[in-house]
């Protein structure tokens, strides 16, 4: 029997309980309708290759809905905040631990750490001031939801 390796990634699956009618999602409704249709995975095609963004491995990559920015976390202990427009670095947080999982939250990004932190930084504020640290892991932090 054949083994499949890909599926369609269905967007509907995480994102389709959106009800774009009934919150107000301003200027980001266009982007999530397009975001709830299929992609056939055979078919997607890189856009953009982003080189030397950290200077270890990249572990997790996320979309901030809210500033409409990539967010990628590192091995070197970086979170970099990057343009969705052109794809440049807008700013850079040191964290000072190995990033395993990132989340976005409305003002706020967690960061999930190899030394079982989650550390909570401020992306409102100028120069994203870490907010808290909180330790209840034993592990790495691999994801928050």
């Amino acid at each position: 029997p054949s083994t499949t390796l890909f599926r369609s990634v269905d967007a509907e699956d995480m994102w389709g309980d959106i009800d774009t009618t009934k919150v107000d999602l301003g200027a980001l409704a266009p982007r999530i309708l397009r975001a709830q249709k299929r992609i056939p995975v055979h078919d997607a095609k890189p856009v953009h290759r982003m080189n030397k963004c950290h200077t270890c491995y990249v572990r997790v990559i996320v979309w901030d809905p809210f500033r409409d920015l990539l967010i990628s976390g590192g091995g070197d202990g970086w979170i970099r905040l990057w343009s969705t427009e052109d794809y440049r670095r807008e700013d850079e947080i040191n964290a000072r631990h190995s990033v395993r999982s990132l989340l976005v939250l409305t003002k706020a990004l967690a960061s999930g750490h190899h030394n079982g932190q989650v550390q909570l930084w401020d992306l409102e504020a100028p120069g994203r001031p870490r907010l808290q640290v909180l330790k209840a892991h034993r592990e790495a932090v691999y994801a928050l939801a």
